[in-house]
C-alpha cells in the first residue's frame, strides 16, 4: 500500500481592530489527509458504485449505546447526532466519484465498488505531574516546601475515513482517506470537510475512468 500525506489549512479573516491580537487557533483550522491505496490496481477497469447516502457509521469510545452505530440525517434520536453531517460526507464523495465517471447504482445491481464512510471519535485521559514551589509539599503546610500535583487532561480527537472495496474480488480493499481532526478543526457547516474529501481525491489521481 502507499500512502500520501498532506494538510488542507483554512484561513479565517479577522478585521482589524476587532481584536488586538488574534487567536492563533480562530486564524488556522487544519485537517490532515491521509490517503492509501493498493499500487497494483487498475481503477479505470471499475464503472458502479454502491454508496449509502446520507448515512455513515459512527464509532464513539464514550457511547453508552455502542450497538447504534448508524447516524443519518432522516433518523431521529440518538442516531441524529451529526445532523445533517452524514448527508454533507456523502453527497461530496459521490460528486468526487461522479466526476471521475463511475455510476452509483443500488446494492442489489451488483455494483464494481463499494464506499464505506465511517467516523471514529475516541477520549483520550492522561495525566502528568507538576511541581510548585507554594503548594502542598508532602508532609508539609501551605507555603513550606512545595510539591507535585496531579494534572488530568482530556483530549478529544475524531477522524473520518472513507474506504473502497472491490466487490467483484471479494471485497479487497482498494483505497483509504483518513481525515482528521474533526473536533480540533471546528466545521459547522462542513465547508472544511468538504475541501478535505475534494483533496483526498485530488492526491489520489490514480482514481480514474480512463
Amino acid at each position: 500500500m502507499k500512502k500520501k500525506c498532506s494538510i488542507v489549512i483554512v484561513a479565517v479573516m479577522i478585521l482589524a481592530g476587532c481584536q488586538p491580537k488574534p487567536d492563533a487557533g480562530d486564524l488556522v483550522k487544519n485537517m490532515v489527509v491521509s490517503t492509501q491505496y493498493d499500487n497494483t490496481t487498475d481503477f479505470t477497469k471499475y464503472s458502479t458504485y454502491y454508496l449509502a447516502l446520507d448515512t455513515v457509521s459512527y464509532f464513539n469510545s464514550d457511547d453508552p449505546y455502542a450497538a447504534d452505530t448508524l447516524q443519518c440525517d432522516a433518523c431521529n434520536g440518538y442516531s441524529n447526532q451529526l445532523g445533517s453531517y452524514p448527508g454533507v460526507i456523502t453527497s461530496e464523495v459521490k460528486a468526487r466519484l461522479d466526476a471521475i465517471g463511475y455510476k452509483q447504482v443500488p446494492r442489489n445491481q451488483n455494483p464494481d465498488l463499494k464506499i464505506y464512510v465511517f467516523i471514529i471519535e475516541n477520549y483520550n485521559v492522561s495525566q502528568s505531574y507538576n511541581y510548585s514551589p507554594y503548594g502542598y509539599g508532602y508532609g508539609y503546610g501551605f507555603g513550606y516546601g512545595g510539591g507535585y500535583y496531579p494534572t488530568v487532561s482530556v483530549s478529544d480527537q475524531a477522524d473520518l475515513y472513507i474506504e473502497i472495496f472491490d466487490l467483484t474480488n471479494h471485497s479487497k480493499p482498494l483505497w483509504l482517506c483518513d481525515i482528521g481532526d474533526l473536533v480540533s478543526s471546528p466545521d459547522p457547516n462542513g465547508s472544511i470537510t468538504i475541501r478535505s474529501i475534494d483533496q483526498a481525491f485530488q492526491q489520489s489521481s490514480y482514481i480514474k475512468k480512463k
